[in-house]
């Protein structure tokens, strides 16, 4: 796919940047918080993951930086108007669903939890 061939290139010049601020370090040069790493300015996005109990409320936040948000689309969800443009995919994606059956650290029990996306940091 695609957006695999583009995660490995983008693989490719993190390490290569990484390597090379190893170089400078060990050589003990002024300049090695200079160098930018270009896949995390120009493709690096943050998503937050919220997760929150339907019995007591409580809430956690998780954020994983990401370089492809990855929304699937069914047949079913393509032959239908209401699901047919970019718009209506990414609210989809964003709007909040329920999950059964998760363990909720606080109330010590399995319940339903909602879970929501949200972007944190977008690329440049």
């Amino acid at each position: 796919d695609s957006h695999e061939f583009l995660n490995l290139v983008i693989s490719l010049i993190t390490d290569e940047i990484d390597a090379i601020k190893i170089q400078i370090s060990e050589q003990l040069l002024s300049f090695k918080n200079e160098i930018v790493d270009p896949t995390t300015n120009n493709f690096q996005f943050c998503l937050a993951t919220e997760r929150c109990c339907e019995i007591c409320g409580m809430s956690t936040i998780q954020k994983e930086i990401h370089t492809a948000l990855l929304i699937h689309v069914t047949d079913d969800e393509s032959k239908t108007s209401k699901n047919n443009s970019l718009a209506d995919l990414l609210e989809n994606y964003f709007a909040s669903e329920s999950m059964d059956g998760c363990f909720c650290d606080n109330c010590q029990s399995n319940q339903r939890k909602y879970i929501k996306y949200n972007l944190e940091r977008l690329p440049r």
